[in-house]
């Protein structure tokens, strides 16, 4: 499920109903403070969710640093971001990042040159992560809106150029919408500053010769280029392509080979893998967890 270096996962959690086995064994691979996390919200949807994160970052782990399950203790930073813990000490070998909405929680993950740790107490990092985000949108507008009530709510989000390629002539100007959102959001969550940069100076100029939505979800974008505050940022790659005919999906990684070509064509194969929670399950060992966890799910929400 790996190609060494680095990892693009997605998984359908819509499609996904929970046996009780299913449900006790994935519990089971996580630790005592991420069961109380999936286990505090309300809904059946949002527990499932918050569970398949866990798991998809746990797999990742031991996909790509070739560690044992129970190898794997998980922290937060101060802005609760998940961190890796070895032997004490903060670990950057490795970046990861996920993502949900709509049917899908998606992971971007990859290594780093370097594994240099870093001290818990001070929290700070000599040799920081691979850095890499992940955004993934449905391609819906939001009930009891209409497309262009929608833009208006969002036009302070984006630059009049952004808004002059959503809104080209002759393209889908929802799915356009949304591919900008997941470029941003997925430089944002890669950088690591939150909003403090501002998504006014942000803007992304993508390559007019490519169609959005790509032909085939097995087409991967990498031709498009972020400016900030009017200045090209050549460090930072990004990929955008589709998962289904109803999900978009990009990443934002650096460093990158080389700064973005716009005659860039798209690369072939699949950027994302669709894994099912067993195949998920099959990489993780655990204990099985109790069965007030399952009575606890089941009465639940399922809305």
């Amino acid at each position: 499920m790996s190609n060494g270096v680095r990892l693009r996962w997605a998984v359908n959690c819509t499609q996904w109903s929970p046996t009780r086995h299913e449900w006790l064994a994935a519990l089971g691979c996580l630790q005592g403070e991420e069961v109380e996390r999936v286990g505090s919200f309300v809904y059946q949807k949002d527990c499932k969710l918050a569970l398949v994160g866990r798991l998809l970052i746990r797999a990742a782990l031991t996909s790509l640093l070739q560690l044992r399950n129970n190898e794997i203790q998980l922290t937060r930073s101060e802005k609760g971001k998940p961190l890796l813990v070895r032997n004490g000490t903060i670990d950057n070998s490795m970046g990861f990042n996920i993502s949900h909405q709509g049917d899908y929680v998606v992971l971007a993950a990859q290594k780093g040159n370097s594994g240099k740790q870093v001290t818990m107490d001070t929290r700070t990092c000599t040799q920081s992560p691979p850095a890499v985000g992940v955004d993934v949108m449905q391609l819906s507008v939001p009930r009891g809106a209409s497309v262009n009530e929608f833009f208006s709510t969002m036009s302070r989000q984006f630059t009049s150029t952004e808004w002059e390629q959503i809104k080209q002539p002759n393209t889908q100007h929802l799915a356009n919408f949304y591919r900008f959102w997941c470029l941003k959001e997925s430089f944002i969550k890669a950088e690591g500053s939150g909003l403090s940069y501002g998504l006014q100076n942000l803007e992304f100029h993508t390559d007019p010769a490519l169609p959005w939505p790509p032909p085939s979800h097995i087409d991967v974008y990498e031709s498009t280029r972020l400016f900030v505050k009017g200045q090209l940022c050549e460090e930072w790659g990004f990929q955008e392509s589709l998962i289904d005919s109803q999900h978009c999906v990009a990443v934002a990684a650096t460093p990158t080979r080389g700064p973005p070509v716009s005659t860039t064509p798209p690369t072939s194969g699949p950027p994302f893998t669709k894994l099912s929670i067993s195949s998920l399950l099959d990489c993780l060992e655990g204990m099985p967890a109790t069965e007030e966890l399952w009575a606890r799910f089941i009465i639940k929400d399922n809305h």
